[in-house]
């Protein structure tokens, strides 16, 4: 069983680099477009995707853990969600337990993308400009305003970026997993998703087999 303790959220942006870094998985494209229920979900596309306001659009992988000995150590999933607008799209991590949450119970996901962070030595302003990769100086005043910056400064030297969601778990047992990627706002995004570990795996996509000829026999033409 999974436990709540057992998953680790690590928004470090250097774990999350690192990870990505040591397993990486090429997105699994199972479909012309993402499922919109969690029944018919597979693998991440491939490239940037497009989500309709008010709209869920739906993944899924494996997580397998190695349970030959009592003691193995767990790996880690992680799922990595930028946006082309911050905070213009969120996800959910789901299982099929919290999925069967039954009718009237408060229902809570495994886990949520939160925005990418990372610690800097210092607060000085210029830590702005110079981790805001993704930033243009759209007014051509030779500076990076806080609106033309994904990045926003917060105390004691952290760098949120709101155009970056991630989320790391594993646990103590192998376990399907859901991403619910959703559309709160009133306009349409376009989104890039990854999920990786070394013990990642999706599911299986089952093609629908042509359809073999049949010969129908032709009668002999008279001479």
């Amino acid at each position: 069983m999974f436990s709540s303790k057992l998953y680790k959220f690590m928004a470090v942006a250097a774990m999350a680099i690192l990870l990505l870094t040591r397993a990486p998985v090429t997105p699994v494209s199972a479909a012309a477009a993402p499922s919109t229920d969690p029944g018919n979900a597979a693998g991440p596309l491939v490239g940037s995707l497009r989500i309709e306001p008010g709209a869920v659009q739906w993944y899924k992988f494996k997580y397998k853990y190695d349970d030959s000995q009592k003691d193995n150590n767990t790996s880690e999933a992680a799922v990595l969600l930028k946006m082309d607008a911050a905070e213009c799209v969120g996800f959910d991590v789901e299982t099929p337990g919290t999925l069967a949450t039954p009718a009237g119970e408060k229902h809570y996901p495994i886990g949520r993308g939160s925005p990418l962070t990372k610690k800097l030595p210092d607060r000085d302003p210029a830590n702005e400009a110079k981790n805001a990769d993704d930033a243009e100086d759209t007014n051509d005043d030779g500076k990076i305003e806080e609106n033309e910056n994904p990045y926003v400064q917060e105390p004691h030297g952290v760098v949120k970026n709101e155009q970056v969601l991630v989320w790391v778990g594993g646990g103590r047992a192998t376990e399907t997993f859901y991403v619910a990627v959703k559309n709160h706002s009133t306009a349409a995004c376009d989104y890039q998703l990854t999920i990786s570990g070394p013990t990642v795996s999706f599911p299986s996509v089952v093609a629908t087999p042509a359809a073999t000829p049949v010969a129908t026999a032709q009668p002999a033409k008279s001479k």
